[in-house]
């Protein structure tokens, strides 16, 4: 695997929850642009077109967005990017070559106000230096159509500020933009390595360090407490009679399980080897016990194949006011093994 895959999974997620707000947006911006061009008869010939293309192009692209796999989502913003890249430079060379100078006019109009959202929309597409060298190449085009078009044309030393403004405000949204990314990818990899060290690479639950983590902020707090210790009957003639691959498919199914059943007043998490622990917050001993009493008949009606049912031994009890956090899991962990002696697939209270 690659170190920043999941990096890149997890930016792949911000980019489209940040495309779902900006979307209604720009669809909004573009219709008013389309209705201002009528009402005002500018005859613009770039607008004219360039408008209703990224009217359609937006509003298609919305409803694709709420279901599109991530995988593919790239090749959208391929095509979104040659696009914009192509009509921000035909509108600059008209806008140069037409109107610039011409009657009193020395600025590049409002089209070009949008042209950091074109920059932030490059450095979300690509990564590091290849977002960088393409903003630099399109500012590097821009300079080369100003130059030829100033050399060839008409010279007129008023248009001189707005393109040398226009080139310079560009290239500054390009660096920041560069540095911001670097500093997005340092957070994201943290963010990830925090997330990796807190999860358990097999079931994908939280692991054990971060449910002794949550149990302590949960005790901190005040909030009242219990816990459900439980373990997989018989786990080691699973592994010793199918092989380690179906115990950890086992381990896998039961985990997908149990989360899918539990609410959000209930945390799992793998404790250890076969064991599980379900944190139960704003619940006792007593409503925790029903809790278990319910996973444990899941468990019992559940076939999970090629081992057939798979039983677990549950252990429960509250946190007191005289508790520690190794005193209140001990008493689980007591309640588990008594259950176990006790003849397993069945739930205890201590």
């Amino acid at each position: 695997m690659k170190p920043y895959t999941a990096v890149e999974n997890s930016f792949t997620q911000i980019k489209i929850k940040t495309y779902k707000v900006m979307l209604p947006i720009l669809i909004l911006a573009t219709t008013v642009g389309i209705i201002l061009e009528d009402f005002n008869d500018t005859n613009d010939m770039v607008n004219q077109y360039s408008l209703p293309i990224l009217f359609f192009w937006f509003v298609a692209l919305y409803p694709l967005l709420l279901r599109m796999n991530s995988r593919h989502f790239k090749y959208i913003e391929y095509c979104t990017f040659v696009l914009l890249s192509g009509l921000f430079l035909l509108k600059f060379w008209i806008v140069v070559h037409y109107q610039l100078g011409i009657d009193g006019t020395y600025g590049l109009g409002e089209f070009f106000d949008w042209i950091p959202l074109y920059f932030i929309f490059i450095f979300f597409t690509f990564n590091g230096k290849r977002a960088l060298s393409i903003s630099l190449l399109f500012i590097w085009t821009t300079l080369l159509i100003a130059t030829y078009e100033i050399a060839t044309t008409h010279y007129n030393r008023l248009i001189l500020s707005p393109l040398i403004q226009f080139h310079l405000s560009n290239l500054v949204y390009v660096i920041a933009l560069y540095f911001l990314q670097k500093l997005k990818e340092v957070f994201l990899l943290a963010d990830a390595n925090k997330k990796a060290a807190n999860t358990d690479f097999l079931t994908n639950l939280p692991n054990r360090r971060y449910m002794h983590e949550l149990l302590q902020d949960k005790i901190q707090k005040g909030n009242k407490l219990s816990v459900i210790l439980f373990d997989i009957d018989n786990f080691k003639k699973i592994n010793d009679r199918y092989g380690h691959d179906i115990g950890d498919l086992v381990l896998k199914e039961v985990s997908h399980l149990i989360k899918s059943h539990l609410k959000s007043d209930s945390v799992l998490g793998r404790w250890g080897g076969e064991e599980f622990l379900v944190l139960a917050i704003n619940r006792n001993a007593a409503e925790s016990a029903v809790l278990a009493e319910e996973i444990r008949r899941l468990l019992e009606q559940t076939r999970i194949e090629p081992v057939g049912v798979v039983t677990s031994s549950f252990g429960v009890t509250e946190f007191g006011q005289n508790d520690a956090i190794h005193s209140f899991l001990n008493r689980a962990d007591k309640a588990l093994y008594e259950a176990k002696d006790s003849g397993k697939n069945q739930v205890l209270i201590r």
